[in-house]
């Protein structure tokens, strides 16, 4: 299991956003580059800020670049060729020199800085992105500046997005009626209330409710098909810092998603573990600081973490078939993959205890086949 660099000492929960978004760039570029011949990547809010690497290497526009630059490499080696375009957006003068400075030396590539609001320059993005496949990171220092309505015809264009909804205030200031009109902006309206006072009748948590009732909104502003969110925790407390919110509207790509939380998940319980173990520590007086949290432990505080969504998963995809009494496979798996924490593998796994318990059927299988794909259809049994 890989460690963070030292950078992110302190600030772990950036490591882990920078992570995600390095991990999955690189496996979405080699997709869907090749097949486009072109594809773009936009930073709303690139900084860089409160970067500690040797030149903003822990920084969002530093990563993209080159995470990109290696993908298009390797698939020119490949035999897979395509180019690869960046647009940086910047609106805090300082901060865009220092951006400019870092986009000087980069080749390879394309990169354009912007001097200006992320929101307010969704034209200038739309003209940058047009005729090409694109991923636009969303990553700004609070939770304004990025309003549904105005990045909706972005949105509902060809292309992804990775959205930072900063959890750690917007849950505690959701209902405050001061920056009621603020919230609305981030929610694209004012219909978002209806749908969170719903979750939080039925059992959900304020914080539950909140990125819920904002995936939703995404969802239905964007046209996204498919919407999932990673919950990022605080390095010392078993608490959301924010959640990162991506929306697509393909298959493929929300399975890559899950793979790449799932693949992160184990590093972040293991911080936490071990900050957990650190504090023990610095309680107990016992000299044991640099304890490092053992296998076990790390997979317990998975299980943990993952068992209610779990449950909710399922119930939510019962639900689903048990009205439609049928589903294609990949419509079936993207309901259920669109839950936190759940895997492809749980899926399969659930599926199998249906079909075994002579509750559900899959039509469209082969020879020995057992696991269901694309060809298939999943059939409730009444």
């Amino acid at each position: 299991m890989k460690k963070l660099k030292p950078e992110y000492d302190g600030r772990e929960q950036t490591g882990i956003k920078h992570k995600i978004l390095r991990d999955y760039l690189n496996i979405a570029c080699r997709i869907v580059g090749p097949k486009w011949k072109k594809f773009s990547y936009v930073d709303g809010f690139s900084g860089p800020w409160n970067a500690k690497g040797d030149n903003f290497s822990d920084s969002s526009p530093d990563i993209a670049i080159k995470t990109l630059s290696h993908a298009r490499r390797e698939s020119i080696k490949a035999g897979r060729p395509f180019d690869v375009q960046c647009l940086f957006i910047e609106k805090d003068t300082r901060n865009y020199r220092t951006l400019e400075q870092l986009l000087a030396h980069v080749s390879g590539i394309g990169v354009k800085p912007l001097n200006g609001s992320f929101e307010d320059e969704i034209s200038q993005v739309i003209k940058f992105v047009e005729g090409t496949f694109w991923f636009a990171f969303i990553d700004p220092k609070g939770w304004t500046g990025m309003s549904l309505k105005k990045m909706a015809p972005l949105l509902r264009s060809r292309g992804e997005v990775l959205i930072n909804f900063m959890s750690i205030y917007i849950d505690r200031f959701i209902t405050y009626e001061k920056i009621s009109p603020d919230i609305d902006d981030l929610m694209g309206g004012t219909n978002w209330r209806t749908n969170f006072d719903l979750l939080l009748e039925s059992g959900s948590t304020r914080e539950q409710a909140a990125i819920e009732t904002y995936c939703n909104e995404l969802k239905r502003t964007g046209g996204f098909k498919y919407v999932k969110y990673f919950r990022v925790l605080t390095p010392d407390k078993n608490r959301t810092f924010f959640n990162l919110v991506y929306g697509t509207n393909h298959i493929r790509g929300l399975e890559k998603f899950s793979e790449v939380e799932r693949n992160v998940y184990p590093l972040q319980a293991k911080i936490h573990l071990k900050k957990e173990l650190a504090a023990r520590a610095q309680k107990t007086k016992i000299n044991d600081l640099f304890a490092e949290p053992d296998e076990v432990e790390i997979e317990n505080q998975i299980e943990d973490d993952r068992r209610w969504a779990l449950d909710r998963a399922k119930a939510d995809w019962l639900e689903h078939i048990q009205i439609s009494k049928q589903l294609p496979y990949e419509h079936a798996l993207g309901l259920f993959l669109q839950r936190a924490f759940v895997w492809k593998s749980d899926f399969h796994g659930f599926v199998q205890e249906l079909v075994d318990a002579k509750s559900l059927k899959i039509e469209g299988l082969t020879g020995r086949q057992k696991v269901p794909n694309k060809h298939c259809t999943l059939v409730w049994i009444d």
